[in-house]
C-alpha cells in the first residue's frame, strides 16, 4: 500500500506545481493586458509632453475614460493660462518699451543738441505737443545757439546756471567770481 500512496504523492506533487506555475504565468498575463491601456495612456502624455498633440487621443478603457477627460481639461486649462501669460506679457513689453524708447530718445536729442557741430533741429519726440515746457527764459546754449532744457550731463555753463543746485555741485564745482 505504500507504493501506491507514493506514487499518487509523486503525482499530486507534480501537477500542484504544474497548477502553480499555470497560475503565475496567468497572474503575469493579466496583469500585462490588464495593464496595457496605462502603457498606452503614458504613450498618449509623452506626445502631449514633446508637443505632437494638445490633447489625449486615443481609444480607452471606460475604466480610464474620466481621468483622460480630467486630464484634457486640465491640459485646456493650462493652455488658456498660458496664453493670458503671453498677452500680459507682450501688454506688459509693450507698456515699458514706450515710456523707455520716449525716455532714450529724450536723452539722445538734449545730448546731440551740446555736442559741438549739432545741427539746429531735433528729430520729433512722440507726444512733443503734449508736455512742452518754456524755454525762452532759459539762456541760448553757446555751442548750438538754441534755448534748451539743461540737463544733467550738458557741459556748457550756460545750463549750469538752470541746473537744479544739488546737480550743479555734484557736477561742477563753483568758480570764483572774476
Amino acid at each position: 500500500m505504500s507504493e501506491p500512496v507514493a506514487r499518487f504523492s509523486d503525482a499530486l506533487w507534480v501537477a500542484l506545481g504544474v497548477l502553480g506555475m499555470g497560475l503565475v504565468v496567468a497572474a503575469l498575463v493579466q496583469v500585462f493586458v490588464g495593464l496595457a491601456p496605462l502603457r498606452k495612456l503614458h504613450a498618449a502624455l509623452g506626445k502631449v509632453r514633446s508637443g505632437e498633440t494638445p490633447r489625449l487621443n486615443g481609444d480607452f478603457p471606460a475604466e480610464i475614460m474620466p481621468l483622460v477627460e480630467e486630464l484634457n481639461t486640465v491640459l485646456a486649462q493650462n493652455a488658456e493660462v498660458v496664453e493670458r501669460a503671453r498677452t500680459q506679457a507682450g501688454n506688459l513689453a509693450h507698456a515699458l518699451k514706450t515710456p523707455l524708447s520716449y525716455t532714450g530718445q529724450r536723452g539722445r536729442c538734449r545730448q546731440q543738441a551740446c555736442e559741438p557741430g549739432a545741427r539746429g533741429t531735433r528729430p520729433p519726440r512722440p507726444g512733443a505737443g503734449l508736455h512742452r515746457t518754456s524755454t525762452s527764459g532759459l539762456p541760448p546754449c553757446p555751442r548750438t545757439s538754441r534755448r534748451h532744457q539743461p540737463h544733467a550731463r550738458c557741459p556748457h555753463p550756460a545750463a549750469a546756471s538752470h541746473r537744479r543746485p544739488a546737480a550743479n555741485h555734484a557736477a561742477y564745482p563753483r568758480r570764483a567770481p572774476a
